[in-house]
């Protein structure tokens, strides 16, 4: 009998992957989706990055900038992902952040409750970032429970052309199957 012999059988006989884990997690696909959030793990860093955001939103907080960074596959979307959704006005994919943060740090959950916000989801391209942030702004105002009137930019405003003509423009009835 030698040590470290392996007996045989596949490995997929002893561990098995959630299918979650098998693919990427995507900020514009997956956010505002409740079951997204299904089996998301709020771990302690997750929770020390929350109470680090909660502090900044209050009335006296100085700390309003943040960054995440992280190695490949370690959680940063899926984090930004559970944040929109916690934060956002989309009753079913809030109501599932707040549950799972319920979880792990009940206070927590509590002192961010009140805390809405109109995520705006933008993942960067090639392409000028004014556009970028203009037709994410029109997307994240269009998706609202009660959608905003089109944008308008404010006279002397400088802008490009091609944001002016995206503002003017009326958005595409785009219709996304995708979940």
């Amino acid at each position: 009998m030698s040590r470290g012999r392996v007996r045989d059988g596949a490995l997929s006989r002893f561990v098995q992957v959630r299918a979650r884990y098998r693919r990427a997690m995507n900020l514009e696909r997956d956010t505002g989706h409740a079951g997204t959030l299904a089996g998301y793990l709020v771990t302690p860093v997750v929770r020390r990055a929350l109470a680090r955001i909660a502090s900044g939103l209050v009335a006296n907080g100085t700390e309003r900038a943040w960054s995440l960074t992280g190695p490949y596959g370690s959680g940063k979307t899926a984090f930004a992902v559970f944040l929109s959704d916690l934060f956002g006005q989309a009753a079913a994919p809030r109501r599932a952040a707040h549950h799972l943060l319920g979880l792990a740090d009940a206070p927590l959950s509590r002192s961010l409750q009140r805390a809405l916000f109109v995520p705006v989801i933008l993942t960067g391209e090639r392409a000028p970032l004014d556009l970028l942030l203009v037709r994410a702004l029109r997307a994240a105002l269009e998706a609202e429970p009660e959608p905003t009137p089109a944008a308008q930019v404010p006279s002397g405003l400088p802008v490009t052309d091609e944001v002016q003509n995206e503002v003017e423009t009326p958005p595409a009835n785009d219709t996304d199957p995708t979940p």
